[in-house]
């Protein structure tokens, strides 16, 4: 759970007014003209409409509850109400619900006090995922809450209700055993949060579900169909379970492997991206390749490798950019790559590949980046210990105590 400063990480916006209530009886929690709005805006997500409610809000299963985000201010006209939600949820299960806040962009907190003071914060990137100790101790507490007493449900969300809540509801169903694998988790979610079967759709974010299993089984050594909700949860995370840290590699190439026809001729540069909690991305840069300049005259190069040194640990991100063209022309993300160097195996291999299905492909090249392959490289003779600081063109990198193989600093 977050244990900064929540004013700090709501940021300047938690202020503004179209994110806070200035007067309550400009709401309009349930007005008529409101509903067609919220749905368009809920899209394929169910929506509660029971009791007089109607709220972007699913009961995935009878004690787990995924919905939108509270909305205050003007943006309560078109998301769920704050107000609402909370009526709802006192009035379903007074005393006995827990709300957990998954989001970390600025104006994205309010006052527990809203919810009886019972709201837990894990904040981590819209569409990123979160670190493995996150995962671990969100699963903790809900299960611990949720064992505490049989009327006990929790009520999880983030912005939309449906890819950061998501994959931590589909951690949490293998966690308390209602499902016995990750992939029948993320399968029965996507059949019950949403109307056509597509709700956890960020390949990363499935990976890390199943990384959320792998992590039970291969550093927790429980066996592949031993039921993971027989285990109790812990009154202090890290005794039975630890975290799972401590792995460092020395990221050194990039390469796309089988460039596609539409991107030959292009240039390229990628960014490594410390896999916290920040939604500012810019400020998290561990690592950046120089610019690859494309072939002249539309040039048919096969693959595409960049050099980077940077040193990674626990959640990284890898992001490839196509340099945009003519003056004032914006650089364009193509695909992301979210990678554990706990869990990603290979310790020994100066080179790991990864596939089309764990790559977050931009919308836009979608159809026509399609097989597509990274390959990672990796220098072996050498791990790192970090500390931030400034590389020589500029872009915020770690410093490195080189080690040896046997654990010396050099």
């Amino acid at each position: 759970m977050y244990k900064g400063n929540w004013d700090e990480l709501d940021g300047p916006l938690k202020s503004r007014w179209f994110k806070q209530c200035c007067c309550s009886s400009l709401c309009f929690p349930m007005d008529a003209l409101l509903t067609p709005l919220r749905k368009l805006v809920s899209k394929k997500k169910r929506r509660y409409t029971e009791g007089g409610y109607n709220l972007d809000l699913t009961y995935v299963t009878d004690r787990i509850i995924v919905h939108g985000f509270p909305a205050a201010g003007v943006e309560h006209l078109y998301r769920n109400p704050r107000s609402e939600v909370a009526r709802f949820l006192e009035e379903r299960h007074a005393g006995h619900y827990k709300v957990f806040n998954f989001c970390c962009e600025p104006g994205r907190g309010y006052d527990p006090d809203v919810f009886d003071g019972r709201v837990e914060r894990y904040p981590f990137r819209d569409h990123g995922v979160p670190p493995l100790d996150t995962m671990a101790e969100f699963c903790n507490s809900a299960k611990a809450w949720l064992d505490a007493d049989p009327l006990n449900v929790v009520s999880l969300h983030c912005k939309a209700g449906k890819g950061r809540a998501g994959i931590m509801t589909c951690c949490l169903l293998v966690r308390i055993g209602y499902r016995q694998s990750a992939a029948e988790a993320m399968t029965y979610y996507d059949g019950t949060r949403v109307t056509n079967n597509k709700g956890l759709t960020v390949k990363s974010q499935r990976k890390f579900v199943k990384n959320y299993e792998r992590m039970w089984r291969e550093k927790w050594e429980v066996k592949e169909g031993t039921n993971i909700g027989k285990f109790p949860a812990e009154d202090e995370v890290g005794g039975r379970y630890p975290p799972v840290k401590g792995v460092v590699r020395n990221l050194t190439s990039v390469e796309i492997v089988e460039l596609p026809p539409c991107l030959k001729g292009e240039s390229f540069f990628v960014k490594i991206l410390e896999g916290t909690t920040s939604s500012h991305f810019d400020n998290d840069c561990i690592g950046k390749s120089k610019l690859i300049e494309g072939a002249q005259g539309g040039g048919e190069r096969d693959e595409e490798i960049m050099e980077v040194d940077c040193t990674v640990r626990d959640n990284f991100c890898v992001q490839v950019f196509k340099k945009g063209k003519g003056f004032m022309a914006k650089n364009l993300r193509v695909c992301e790559l979210w990678e554990n160097t706990t869990l990603m195996g290979g310790e020994t291999e100066p080179t790991l590949s990864f596939g089309g299905e764990e790559i977050n492909v931009k919308k836009k090249f979608r159809p026509k980046f399609q097989p597509l392959k990274i390959r990672l490289g990796f220098d072996h003779a050498r791990r790192a210990r970090g500390v931030t600081g400034v590389s020589g063109d500029g872009v915020e990198m770690k410093e490195v105590a080189l080690v040896e193989s046997d654990g010396h600093t050099i």
